[in-house]
């Protein structure tokens, strides 16, 4: 609806678009945040029940690589650990 017409954009972002083409759109930071911080809850929930699972079958390997990720997500690191050694 908003793409239709330009009524309900500041004059900045029409000038942008007319010279440029790059289009201006409003970010909401809080709802961004608020659904990455779900998204990581939920991966490492997926993450800690693929360890007990891992555990219950006694796949040790497989739970001390589980485990690293988790340690390593929850301490928000930004390099995979299972990529160490390769």
């Amino acid at each position: 609806m908003r793409e239709s017409g330009p009524a309900d954009i500041s004059e900045s972002a029409r000038w942008l678009r007319f010279f440029s083409g790059v289009r201006v759109y409003d970010i909401n930071l809080e709802k961004q945040r608020y659904f990455m911080n779900k998204n990581l809850r939920r991966d490492l929930a997926d993450l800690k029940g693929k360890l007990k699972w891992a555990q219950a079958r006694g796949e040790n390997r497989r739970a001390e690589q589980l485990l690293l990720l988790i340690e390593a997500v929850e301490r928000q690191e930004e390099f995979d650990p299972m990529l160490r050694g390769r």
